[in-house]
């Protein structure tokens, strides 16, 4: 499977493009929370909280996908608050992140590594909708072909999601997993096929 190009690190960077930081919510600032908890309705309440708080910083700073190890080993915010001196274990990364997928809210970019996660700030479908959008605008729904790298970058400036966001899509990119895996949902449509070429990955809408 393709290595994503968007790591921990470049989000990081990126969190320095946005005028005013992330706003941080009460709990943050809680030591507790930094360790999962025994007790399974404290414990679903936490995983709550954390998945909550995912979405919405991947959200404010165009973030598309998280990597275990660098989410462990990054000074991130997100998942190190030097202000207590805590910082969220391996195991209760993983614990967050499956709770993520379990509810639907990210997809796994190699189940059977469980290494890096697509992030759903916004639904598959929405990501979906938006990139048919995307391709309508180009003319290109007729029968041309785009590459994956081509398909990402309009999509960061062109998609109306992306817009949204202003100044964070100032360096951001979408990673390839991220792309595949609503690719996937056109294809099993019979919206868009996916074939190879001498140079990478070439993608082909069908007429709409």
């Amino acid at each position: 499977m393709l290595s994503t190009t968007q790591p921990v690190q470049n989000a990081s960077r990126r969190v320095e493009q946005r005028r005013d930081p992330f706003p941080f919510p009460p709990w943050y600032h809680y030591p507790p929370l930094y360790t999962i908890q025994p007790c399974t309705r404290t414990r679903e309440r936490q995983l709550h909280l954390w998945r909550r708080l995912i979405l919405d910083y991947c959200e404010y700073y165009c973030i598309f996908t998280l990597r275990l190890n660098d989410a462990e080993s990054s000074q991130m915010p997100l998942f190190c608050n030097r202000a207590i001196q805590r910082r969220l274990s391996r195991e209760s990364l993983l614990c967050i992140f499956q709770d993520l997928v379990l509810r639907g809210d990210a997809a796994w970019s190699d189940p059977d590594t469980k290494e890096e996660m697509l992030v759903f700030w916004r639904s598959p479908r929405n990501w979906v909708d938006e990139l048919l959008q995307v391709v309508a605008q180009f003319g290109q729904n007729r029968g041309g072909v785009f590459t994956l790298q081509e398909l990402g970058s309009l999509m960061i400036e062109h998609s109306s999601i992306c817009r949204e966001m202003g100044s964070g899509t100032d360096r951001a990119v979408m990673p390839v997993p991220f792309l595949q895996y609503v690719l996937s949902i056109l294809t099993a449509e019979g919206k868009a096929r996916v074939f190879g070429t001498s140079e990478g990955h070439g993608v082909k809408f069908a007429y709409t």
